[in-house]
């Protein structure tokens, strides 16, 4: 496992574990109803789906790791994150793009465009090519 994904996890680890002992749960193994209510913590503070999955995934594989495999359940962590993604790209702050390219910007690249600018090269090749 690449060194900044074993970070990033040990991050979301200790960040699981101090939440269940400020809330007296038990994180190892942890029960699908603590993993749902994290879920729902990291939700109401507007933490980004991918923070959440990221969180989800840290914490099975610790599970994992100390041979739980297959715990805890995620159906309903998995539902507090479709609803959490539902409610972001409601208000409007959908996953990042990246912005148009300057070329594209106009518009989606067409044949007619290709020929134009084939000819502005002066080689035609593209334009007689797309005739065929």
């Amino acid at each position: 496992m690449p060194a900044n994904t074993c970070r990033a996890y040990e991050r979301q680890g200790r960040n699981f574990i101090a939440w269940c002992a400020e809330h007296d749960r038990t994180p190892l193994p942890a029960t699908a109803q603590t993993l749902a209510e994290y879920v729902s913590l990291l939700a109401d503070l507007t933490k980004a789906p991918s923070t959440i999955e990221q969180a989800i995934t840290a914490i099975r594989t610790a599970h994992r790791t100390a041979g739980y495999k297959g715990q805890p359940e995620t159906a309903a962590a998995l539902a507090v994150l479709k609803v959490h993604r539902r409610d972001r790209a409601a208000a409007g702050k959908r996953k990042r793009k990246a912005p148009p390219s300057p070329s594209n910007r106009s518009g989606p690249w067409s044949m007619q465009r290709t020929r134009r600018l084939s000819q502005a090269c002066g080689t035609g090749r593209w334009s007689s090519s797309a005739s065929r």
